[in-house]
């Protein structure tokens, strides 16, 4: 087990703890830019998509050569997964906003010497409602 803060939540800054609500009504502005998917804006004190893409880029960057031909769990957060998503089938930064995923989803990503392929995305039928 290794702990990696490279696949930590998207800092939102001052916004962290408020509803998407409460964030557009505090700084409305703000968050009309946010809502575009201008992948440099950061929420004030914030984290950018395109600084979530560097960071899980470079875990992924330090993951190569030590586990060729291993299968590999990796658990994240919503954008970190995505953002993985994004740097390993070598998507343009902006698909980032093409992907949604839920709590517990489980997303498989073959990877071989010509690329990675997206096996299943975002399964959640091993989830049962009480």
């Amino acid at each position: 087990l290794r702990i990696t803060p490279e696949l930590r939540e998207v800092s939102l800054g001052r916004w962290e703890g408020l509803t998407f609500q409460e964030a557009e009504a505090r700084d409305p502005h703000q968050w009309a830019r946010y809502m575009t998917g201008d992948l440099d804006f950061a929420p004030p004190g914030g984290e950018s998509a395109r600084a979530v893409l560097a960071r899980v880029g470079a875990f992924l960057e330090s993951l190569k050569g030590r586990h060729d031909g291993e299968d590999l769990l990796v658990v994240g957060h919503g954008r970190s997964v995505t953002a993985m998503a994004v740097r390993l089938l070598q998507l343009p930064p902006e698909a980032l906003w093409r992907f949604h995923i839920w709590h517990v989803g489980l997303s498989i990503v073959t990877i071989d010497p010509d690329g990675a392929a997206l096996a299943l995305w975002n399964d959640t039928s091993h989830v049962t409602t009480p």
